[in-house]
């Protein structure tokens, strides 16, 4: 996939289909989709699971989804299973990104998903060290550790502060949070041969490490 811009009334509007981390030039950790505003993440899927983009609208009984990562290349794409699928991906001026398919008994196109909604969808719409749900009210709430200040009312964001020392401390342990999207990797390492037990135990090794979880998603889990 390449990149795509669209050009409406003086704005531009960039998708950048593979994110990653880059350290000298070379790919590393884990990439996900984002759609920019100009040079501003407007929304983003999770990361790679391995084998389909955290969060991010998915058909699997349609198509199954390949990621290609080396030294040498990095790309994604779709492969049906069955009879070809006429697909089309339309980034619209206004940031919604929508994905219809050609049905052929209707003669007309069907709409398989539009992103992102109005709330929890959008980058960083909690702020920081929060969590945003559409099943809760309020939707923006503080992670476990950390306690509520303030809230923007314009933008819903809520101002989290840590409600206790961050000094590594005997037998601190970790809180575990499901269902979510990671958020941006900006500091992290990452070991394949790993399982989740052996990645805690590391994780509890070094002060500056918050948090842990799997690479893959598939077979249950692995990596670190």
């Amino acid at each position: 996939m390449a990149w795509n811009d669209i050009y409406h009334h003086g704005k531009v509007l960039m998708i950048h289909p593979l994110e990653s981390l880059l350290t000298d030039f070379n790919i590393q950790v884990l990439p996900k989709l984002c759609t920019y505003n100009g040079s501003v993440k407007y929304t983003c899927t999770g990361q790679w699971s391995g084998f389909a983009f955290v969060g991010a609208p998915y058909s699997n009984f349609l198509y199954d989804q390949i990621l290609v990562q080396n030294e040498d290349e990095i790309s994604f794409r779709y492969e049906s299973y069955n009879s070809p699928n006429i697909m089309i991906l339309k980034l619209e001026h206004s940031g919604q990104l929508t994905r219809v398919i050609w049905n052929e008994r209707r003669t007309a196109w069907d709409l398989m998903f539009s992103v992102p909604d109005k709330y929890c969808a959008k980058y960083g719409y909690c702020g920081a060290n929060s969590i945003c749900s559409l099943n809760q009210t309020p939707m923006c709430e503080c992670l476990k550790g950390f306690q509520f200040q303030s809230q923007d009312n314009k933008t819903g964001s809520v101002n989290c502060k840590r409600s206790h020392s961050s000094d590594c401390k005997s037998g601190d342990q970790f809180t575990k949070l499901e269902d979510f999207k990671a958020p941006d990797l900006l500091e992290v390492s990452l070991n394949e041969s790993m399982n989740l037990n052996q990645c805690q135990a590391e994780c509890l090794k070094n002060c500056t490490c918050r948090a842990y979880a799997n690479s893959k998603l598939r077979g249950g889990g692995s990596g670190c």
